[in-house]
Protein backbone atom coordinates (compact mmCIF):
# COMPACT_ATOMS: atom_id res chain seq x y z
CA UNK A 1 0.00 0.00 0.00
CA UNK A 2 1.49 3.61 -0.86
CA UNK A 3 2.16 5.20 2.33
CA UNK A 4 0.23 8.77 2.08
CA UNK A 5 0.95 11.46 4.64
CA UNK A 6 -0.48 14.73 5.24
CA UNK A 7 0.52 18.02 7.11
CA UNK A 8 -2.17 19.81 8.66
CA UNK A 9 -0.86 23.15 9.46
CA UNK A 10 -2.73 25.68 12.45
CA UNK A 11 -1.77 29.16 11.37
CA UNK A 12 0.59 31.34 13.70
CA UNK A 13 0.74 30.31 17.34
CA UNK A 14 2.36 31.59 20.72
CA UNK A 15 2.93 35.22 20.93
CA UNK A 16 1.60 35.41 17.14
CA UNK A 17 -2.13 35.48 17.56
CA UNK A 18 -3.14 36.34 14.29
CA UNK A 19 -6.21 38.23 13.43
CA UNK A 20 -8.11 39.08 16.74
CA UNK A 21 -11.19 40.80 17.79
CA UNK A 22 -12.64 40.70 21.14
CA UNK A 23 -12.22 37.48 22.45
CA UNK A 24 -11.88 36.01 19.05
CA UNK A 25 -7.98 35.02 18.10
CA UNK A 26 -6.95 33.77 14.65
CA UNK A 27 -4.56 31.20 16.20
CA UNK A 28 -6.88 29.88 18.92
CA UNK A 29 -9.16 29.19 15.96
CA UNK A 30 -6.99 27.21 13.54
CA UNK A 31 -5.58 25.03 16.12
CA UNK A 32 -8.83 23.85 17.27
CA UNK A 33 -9.88 23.10 14.07
CA UNK A 34 -6.99 21.56 13.04
CA UNK A 35 -7.17 19.32 16.00
CA UNK A 36 -10.28 18.22 14.81
CA UNK A 37 -9.35 17.52 11.12
CA UNK A 38 -6.72 15.33 12.62
CA UNK A 39 -8.95 13.24 14.53
CA UNK A 40 -11.19 12.91 11.79
CA UNK A 41 -8.51 11.69 9.72
CA UNK A 42 -7.56 9.20 12.17
CA UNK A 43 -11.41 7.96 12.47
CA UNK A 44 -12.21 7.52 9.02
CA UNK A 45 -9.39 7.26 6.98
CA UNK A 46 -6.82 5.24 9.26
CA UNK A 47 -4.63 4.34 6.15
CA UNK A 48 -3.47 8.55 6.00
CA UNK A 49 -0.53 9.53 8.34
CA UNK A 50 -1.98 12.74 9.62
CA UNK A 51 0.97 15.31 11.39
CA UNK A 52 0.31 18.93 12.88
CA UNK A 53 2.95 21.51 12.58
CA UNK A 54 2.19 22.51 16.13
CA UNK A 55 -0.01 21.01 18.40
CA UNK A 56 -0.50 23.84 21.22
CA UNK A 57 -0.08 27.54 21.52
CA UNK A 58 3.97 27.62 20.06
CA UNK A 59 5.73 29.80 18.13
CA UNK A 60 6.33 28.17 14.77
CA UNK A 61 8.62 29.99 12.05
CA UNK A 62 7.19 29.68 8.16
CA UNK A 63 10.48 28.22 7.44
CA UNK A 64 10.19 25.59 10.27
CA UNK A 65 6.77 24.74 9.02
CA UNK A 66 8.11 23.84 5.74
CA UNK A 67 10.96 21.98 7.16
CA UNK A 68 8.58 20.24 9.20
CA UNK A 69 6.63 18.87 5.86
CA UNK A 70 10.22 18.12 3.99
CA UNK A 71 11.04 16.31 6.90
CA UNK A 72 8.30 14.07 7.29
CA UNK A 73 8.09 13.35 3.55
CA UNK A 74 4.14 14.33 2.70
CA UNK A 75 2.27 14.32 -0.38
CA UNK A 76 -0.16 17.20 0.77
CA UNK A 77 0.09 20.20 2.66
CA UNK A 78 -2.76 22.35 4.39
CA UNK A 79 -2.11 25.69 6.19
CA UNK A 80 -5.73 26.67 8.15
CA UNK A 81 -5.89 30.58 8.55
CA UNK A 82 -8.83 32.84 9.49
CA UNK A 83 -8.57 35.63 7.31
CA UNK A 84 -9.51 39.70 8.58
CA UNK A 85 -10.44 42.85 6.57
CA UNK A 86 -11.14 46.25 7.49
CA UNK A 87 -14.67 46.19 6.15
CA UNK A 88 -16.57 44.23 8.66
CA UNK A 89 -19.31 43.02 5.78
CA UNK A 90 -16.82 40.88 3.79
CA UNK A 91 -17.36 37.41 4.75
CA UNK A 92 -16.65 34.06 3.30
CA UNK A 93 -14.20 31.10 2.74
CA UNK A 94 -10.78 31.92 0.54
CA UNK A 95 -8.86 28.58 -1.07
CA UNK A 96 -5.31 29.66 -1.91
CA UNK A 97 -2.52 27.94 -4.06
CA UNK A 98 1.39 28.94 -5.40
CA UNK A 99 2.03 32.14 -7.45
CA UNK A 100 4.59 30.22 -9.51
CA UNK A 101 4.11 29.56 -13.13
CA UNK A 102 1.18 29.94 -15.58
CA UNK A 103 -0.90 27.57 -15.32
CA UNK A 104 -0.19 25.97 -18.26
CA UNK A 105 3.80 26.10 -20.33
CA UNK A 106 3.98 27.94 -22.87
CA UNK A 107 4.12 27.10 -26.56
CA UNK A 108 7.73 27.85 -26.65
CA UNK A 109 8.41 26.10 -23.51
CA UNK A 110 6.71 22.93 -24.98
CA UNK A 111 9.37 23.54 -27.90
CA UNK A 112 11.84 23.47 -25.64
CA UNK A 113 11.01 20.22 -23.99
CA UNK A 114 10.72 18.45 -26.86
CA UNK A 115 13.58 19.50 -28.13
CA UNK A 116 15.53 18.17 -25.55
CA UNK A 117 13.84 14.92 -24.83
CA UNK A 118 16.09 12.99 -26.42
CA UNK A 119 18.77 14.26 -23.97
CA UNK A 120 17.09 12.37 -21.05
CA UNK A 121 18.57 9.08 -21.63
CA UNK A 122 22.16 10.71 -22.34
CA UNK A 123 24.80 13.07 -20.74
CA UNK A 124 24.25 16.34 -21.92
CA UNK A 125 26.81 17.66 -24.27
CA UNK A 126 28.02 20.76 -22.28
CA UNK A 127 27.39 22.22 -19.12
CA UNK A 128 24.86 24.69 -21.25
CA UNK A 129 22.47 22.41 -22.24
CA UNK A 130 23.06 20.34 -18.49
CA UNK A 131 21.51 24.18 -16.96
CA UNK A 132 18.77 24.16 -19.26
CA UNK A 133 17.19 20.69 -19.08
CA UNK A 134 17.65 21.00 -15.56
CA UNK A 135 15.72 24.53 -15.52
CA UNK A 136 13.04 22.86 -17.82
CA UNK A 137 12.79 19.80 -15.21
CA UNK A 138 12.14 21.81 -12.42
CA UNK A 139 9.62 24.05 -14.31
CA UNK A 140 7.92 21.17 -15.18
CA UNK A 141 7.71 19.55 -11.24
CA UNK A 142 6.44 22.73 -10.58
CA UNK A 143 3.81 23.48 -12.82
CA UNK A 144 2.84 19.62 -11.81
CA UNK A 145 2.32 20.86 -8.11
CA UNK A 146 0.66 23.90 -9.23
CA UNK A 147 -1.96 21.93 -11.26
CA UNK A 148 -2.11 19.79 -8.27
CA UNK A 149 -2.27 22.40 -5.53
CA UNK A 150 -5.73 24.01 -7.75
CA UNK A 151 -7.00 20.43 -8.37
CA UNK A 152 -7.48 19.97 -4.37
CA UNK A 153 -8.94 23.51 -3.78
CA UNK A 154 -11.23 23.16 -6.36
CA UNK A 155 -11.86 19.71 -4.19
CA UNK A 156 -12.70 21.67 -1.81
CA UNK A 157 -14.54 23.93 -2.80
CA UNK A 158 -17.14 21.88 -4.07
CA UNK A 159 -17.33 20.28 -0.74
CA UNK A 160 -17.74 23.32 1.19
CA UNK A 161 -21.53 23.98 1.82
CA UNK A 162 -21.02 27.57 2.04
CA UNK A 163 -22.24 30.35 -0.48
CA UNK A 164 -19.40 32.28 -1.17
CA UNK A 165 -15.92 31.05 -1.49
CA UNK A 166 -13.52 31.51 -4.05
CA UNK A 167 -10.08 30.66 -5.25
CA UNK A 168 -6.93 32.74 -5.19
CA UNK A 169 -3.48 32.46 -6.38
CA UNK A 170 -0.75 33.89 -4.06
CA UNK A 171 2.88 34.08 -2.98
CA UNK A 172 2.42 32.70 0.94
CA UNK A 173 5.42 31.31 2.38
CA UNK A 174 4.61 27.67 2.73
CA UNK A 175 2.63 27.42 -0.63
CA UNK A 176 5.38 28.98 -2.54
CA UNK A 177 8.23 26.47 -0.85
CA UNK A 178 7.12 23.41 -0.71
CA UNK A 179 7.58 20.31 -3.96
CA UNK A 180 3.89 19.19 -2.69
CA UNK A 181 0.65 20.24 -3.37
CA UNK A 182 0.38 23.01 -0.84
CA UNK A 183 -2.88 24.97 0.03
CA UNK A 184 -3.52 27.79 2.28
CA UNK A 185 -7.28 28.04 3.62
CA UNK A 186 -8.97 31.42 4.77
CA UNK A 187 -11.87 29.46 6.67
CA UNK A 188 -13.57 32.86 6.99
CA UNK A 189 -13.28 36.95 8.04
CA UNK A 190 -13.10 37.77 12.30
CA UNK A 191 -13.30 40.75 11.55
CA UNK A 192 -16.88 39.58 10.45
CA UNK A 193 -19.07 39.53 13.99
CA UNK A 194 -21.27 36.89 12.81
CA UNK A 195 -19.09 34.94 10.96
CA UNK A 196 -16.36 35.46 13.58
CA UNK A 197 -19.11 33.77 16.03
CA UNK A 198 -19.64 30.53 13.85
CA UNK A 199 -15.56 30.02 13.67
CA UNK A 200 -16.12 29.96 17.03
CA UNK A 201 -18.97 27.79 17.24
CA UNK A 202 -18.07 23.70 18.03
CA UNK A 203 -20.80 22.15 15.26
CA UNK A 204 -19.92 24.56 12.91
CA UNK A 205 -15.89 23.65 13.61
CA UNK A 206 -16.70 19.95 12.82
CA UNK A 207 -19.14 20.98 9.86
CA UNK A 208 -15.46 22.37 8.16
CA UNK A 209 -13.48 20.13 9.78
CA UNK A 210 -15.54 17.14 7.65
CA UNK A 211 -15.37 18.79 4.19
CA UNK A 212 -11.76 19.24 4.75
CA UNK A 213 -10.97 15.75 5.85
CA UNK A 214 -13.59 14.59 2.85
CA UNK A 215 -11.82 16.77 0.22
CA UNK A 216 -8.40 15.14 1.53
CA UNK A 217 -9.95 11.54 1.36
CA UNK A 218 -10.73 12.19 -2.53
CA UNK A 219 -7.50 14.16 -3.44
CA UNK A 220 -5.75 11.14 -2.47
CA UNK A 221 -8.17 8.92 -4.17
CA UNK A 222 -7.09 10.68 -7.49
CA UNK A 223 -3.86 10.84 -6.54
CA UNK A 224 -3.66 6.97 -6.55
CA UNK A 225 -5.24 6.67 -9.65
CA UNK A 226 -3.13 9.31 -11.40
CA UNK A 227 -0.27 7.17 -9.94
CA UNK A 228 -1.30 3.41 -11.35
CA UNK A 229 -2.28 4.72 -14.79
CA UNK A 230 1.17 6.31 -15.23
CA UNK A 231 2.74 3.07 -13.85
Amino acid sequence: MWAYTVIIDPGHGGTDTGATRSIFQESTITLQLSLKVQQLLKEQQPDITTFLTRENDSNLTLEERVQFAEKQKAQLFVSIHANSSPVKSVSGMEFYFKQGLSIEPSEKTLEKILEFVPLKNIAPINEKENRIVRKMTADLVDWGQLQSSLAFNKILQSNTDITKSIIRRAPFFVVENLAIPSVLIEIGYISNMSEAKKLLNDDYQNQIAQSIVKSISEFKNHSLNFESKSN
